[in-house]
């Protein structure tokens, strides 16, 4: 039996993402970002490719996620573009600027997302 399916951790993750808004989603998204930007600072260097890669599979899906035809959404575009060269380079002074980015979408996504 694979655990995975019978944690109720996985369950209710699983639960939240189905049932989730797209507001939402965009919102864990950034979350998921910002949470893997940290902890990849926090350990060595030579392990950090594994979680600054799963940042980069999130940025492209946020940037999916745009209509291409709003003005704003090709700024975000760029700015996800700009956080993924950022982690290509892999310093911590390019990943805090990352991480500052990041966390700064997030919060405005919220706060947008709370304040229709």
């Amino acid at each position: 039996m694979n655990t995975s399916q019978t944690d109720p951790t996985q369950v209710y993750l699983r639960m939240q993402i189905g049932t989730a808004s797209h507001q939402r989603l965009v919102c864990m998204l950034h979350e998921q970002c910002s949470l893997q930007l940290r902890q990849a600072l926090e350990i060595d260097p030579s392990l950090r490719r594994p979680p600054l890669d799963r940042v980069q599979n999130m940025l492209v899906l946020l940037q999916r996620s745009l209509k291409p035809a709003d003005a704003t959404a090709k700024g975000l575009f760029h700015l996800y573009d700009y956080c993924y060269c950022l982690l290509e380079h892999d310093t911590a002074t390019e990943l805090i600027h990352a991480r500052g980015i990041i966390d700064t979408l997030r919060q405005t996504f919220d706060q947008l997302r709370r304040h229709p």
